[in-house]
Order: C-alpha cells, then sequence, then structure tokens
C-alpha cells in the first residue's frame, strides 16, 4: 500500500489500520474520493480558497497551507467546522491557539461518530 509519493497518512495506516481495511481507508483519503468531497448542499464561491490536508490537524507543520494562507491575509481567528469534532477539528483547534490565532469550533457545522464524542469534544 505504500509507494512513492506516498503521504503522511502511511505510517497511520501501516501501524493502526489493519490490513482488511487498509485499502478501502486509502481509497477514501484519496484527492477526488467521495469522503473528500466538499459538501454538495455547501455553497462555495469560486473566490474561496480549497486546500487539502495530509493530516488530522490542518495547521501542523507540513500538513496544508492553511497557516500561509490565514498570515498572508492577516487573520487572526478560525472559525472551525468538520465531521470528525474529536479528531481533526479539535486538533486543528489546538493547534490554531498554539499558533496564536483564536480559534472558534462551530458546535452546530461539526458532528462525530457518536453523540458523545462530539459533546465531549
Amino acid at each position: 500500500v505504500l509507494g512513492a509519493g506516498d503521504n503522511d497518512w502511511a505510517a497511520f495506516r501501516c501501524h493502526f489500520v489493519s490490513g482488511v481495511h487498509r485499502k478501502r481507508y486509502v481509497e477514501s483519503l484519496s484527492p477526488g474520493a467521495r469522503g473528500q468531497r466538499i459538501w454538495s448542499e455547501l455553497m462555495v464561491d469560486k473566490a474561496d480558497i480549497v486546500l487539502q490536508k495530509n493530516r488530522y490537524s490542518a495547521l501542523i507543520g507540513g500538513s496544508s497551507q492553511l497557516e500561509r494562507v490565514l498570515r498572508s491575509a492577516d487573520l487572526t481567528t478560525v472559525l472551525l467546522a468538520g465531521c470528525k469534532t474529536d479528531v481533526c477539528v479539535e486538533s486543528t483547534g489546538r493547534d490554531a491557539m498554539m499558533l496564536d490565532f483564536g480559534a472558534v469550533i462551530v458546535e452546530d457545522c461539526c458532528a462525530a461518530l457518536t453523540h458523545e464524542e462530539h459533546r465531549d469534544a
């Protein structure tokens, strides 16, 4: 499953995702995969910036261009939304704070696998 040009998810999937589920997991994280598409009911403007990330946090070094985009626009606060409140959203929020951004998790724009995971995040 690992190969030339692989991304940073490689170590995670090799050590934490069982071989039985690995192929489906890799496919779900591939650019353009169903789970990677922007929600069809979300209004996206042509001027909106769409970034890819390759780690749970969009702000940890090397994971995306988000920090560069925010700083170049002189933005100091981020509004966070996403489908894994307790993983990606929370990780990005914590890193935003550590990088001196204000971070607001928009609760009704987030979800987790269970109500408890969402609430506890």
